[in-house]
């Protein structure tokens, strides 16, 4: 009787371990990546024209984008930053994703 009691806690101890593993990382997939607010919130935060100068920066030297062009494109990165900002912020919140039901 020992023997099977103990044989069915390793089964049960197995399979709670087993559904933690997975249900853990789906949680947190549910909460950040595949929740529309997170990422609105986060595209929000988002400081696209240090993006843009960084990868510039990056670049070598004798790379085949010149001065002016990348002068170009951060000036008009910094002046459109405002208007993408506002149109993300202006996403609604309220999307729901594909496996949940939509709210009355």
């Amino acid at each position: 009787m020992k023997v099977l009691r103990g044989f069915a806690l390793n089964i049960l101890s197995f399979l709670f371990i087993l559904s933690l593993m997975l249900i853990g990382p789906a949680f947190m997939l549910n909460s950040t990546a595949l929740n529309p607010r997170f990422i609105v919130t986060e595209l929000g935060r988002l400081d696209i024209s240090a993006l843009v100068e960084e990868i510039i920066s990056e670049q070598p030297p004798s790379s085949d984008f010149p001065a002016e062009m990348q002068t170009a494109l951060i000036q008009t990165v910094d002046k459109l930053e405002p208007q993408l900002k506002q149109e993300v912020l202006l996403f609604p919140p309220s999307t729901t994703t594909c496996w949940e039901k939509p709210r009355a």
